[in-house]
């Protein structure tokens, strides 16, 4: 199955299951939040690499079928969304969807971050089909910002927290080498293409 049908499934599944979680809230008299994260960035707890992060860290890992989600992608730092979960909780005001982003990026822009960040991978900075002149999307956070939270995390934050991460775990070599035998950890995240999620929540 492509990875676009994957995604496909995935964000449908999302918004079935908050409309149903919105409706039985309505029908029965219960407060209801919705907090709609966009691509989780940052440390984890884990052994394995997070999904968030195989599509997060394509670029370094080489996981060409992931790309296409980053072409024009917008972020979030871990921290920062369970900061936001607790504070909309507290909130007296809180109330419906709220959309948790903090940073909107391109391809180009975090193929050129993680290049001066990390040059001790080869990170790629040509894209076929992707114009060098793309503009990011932005995903609007301002009725989460409008309760007065505010964000933490750079991207630089996110990707540096990220990498160290995985890193320790031995999820990702220290700098570009020859990958461990079929099995190892490199390979099974090689094994997990296609399996493409945008956001957690």
């Amino acid at each position: 199955m492509s990875t676009s049908r994957v995604l496909q499934m995935y964000f449908v599944s999302k918004s079935l299951a908050e409309k149903a979680a919105m409706e039985y809230a309505s029908e029965n008299g219960l407060d209801f939040i919705s907090i709609i994260p966009t691509l989780v960035v940052g440390p984890f707890l884990s052994a394995g690499m997070p999904p968030s992060l195989v599509t997060a860290l394509a670029l370094i890992t080489g996981n060409e079928a992931h790309y296409s989600i980053l072409k024009q992608v917008q972020l979030v730092h871990l921290d920062d969304l369970c900061d936001a979960m607790t504070f909309l909780f507290e909130h007296p005001e809180a109330n419906g969807r709220y959309i948790c982003s903090s940073h909107d990026a391109t391809i180009h822009g975090l193929a050129r971050m993680l290049r001066d960040r990390f040059p001790e991978y080869s990170i790629p900075q040509k894209f076929a089909g992707v114009d060098d002149d793309l503009q990011p999307i932005h995903f609007s956070s301002k009725k989460l910002l409008d309760h007065g939270f505010s964000f933490r995390y750079t991207a630089e934050d996110m990707f540096d927290a990220a990498i160290r991460t995985c890193r320790e775990k031995g999820l990702i070599p220290l700098g570009d080498a020859p990958p461990p035998a079929a099995g190892g950890k490199l390979g099974a995240l090689a094994a997990g293409e296609g399996q493409a999620i945008g956001a957690e929540t």
